[in-house]
């Protein structure tokens, strides 16, 4: 017989994938879900970060596992909660807020500056690429959407390559289909 939760919710359709772990109370899914993170960025866990945005005591929990990877950590400074605690304190009677806060691979950012944010983010996929010229990048996007009018799909796609990687920016994977020339 199906026991039901007072927080059950159904599975929404439009998930493809589903993780189930042990337990019943907010949290319990931490460790699991860092260990997930970890298997699926493979041996190097530079391939992902976290982001920390808001959050509350039991985001401590996420960070701490986050460390615990050799995960580096983005703080959204701005965005309130525990993000906020972290942005603002040179020491902390908590332990683990002062563990998070001197831990080695944290950068703490503005959230209301954009370029800040996407340049934090690519400094972990792009090393040594870490600044991201956003008006140059839109720029020559507006200009490539105007010629791709005339541009045949594989060209269009090696303009907005060219855009990315002359603005100094990550492209999106996949950007020049597998079926263009190189």
């Amino acid at each position: 017989q199906k026991q039901k939760l007072p927080f059950a919710a159904p599975l929404d359709k439009y998930h493809t994938h589903f993780m189930f772990v042990p337990g019943i109370n907010f949290g319990d899914e931490s460790e699991e879900l860092s260990d997930l993170v970890t298997l699926m960025s493979g041996a190097n866990a530079m391939k992902s970060v976290t982001v920390l945005i808001e959050g509350n005591n039991k985001t401590i929990v996420d960070a701490l596992n986050s460390i615990q990877a050799e995960r580096p950590i983005i703080v959204l400074k701005g965005s309130g909660g525990l993000a906020d605690v972290i942005a603002a304190s040179t020491s902390s009677p908590n332990a683990n807020i002062t563990k998070i806060r001197t831990y080695q691979a944290i950068k703490i950012v503005d959230m209301s500056d954009a370029t800040q944010v996407t340049n934090a983010i690519m400094a972990v996929f792009s090393p040594g690429r870490t600044t991201c010229d956003q008006k140059a990048l839109q720029s020559c996007l507006l200009k490539t959407a105007l010629s791709s009018l005339f541009s045949a799909a594989c060209g269009h796609a090696k303009m907005l390559a060219n855009c990315y990687s002359t603005a100094k920016c990550k492209a999106p994977a996949g950007i020049i289909p597998q079926t263009c020339p190189a």
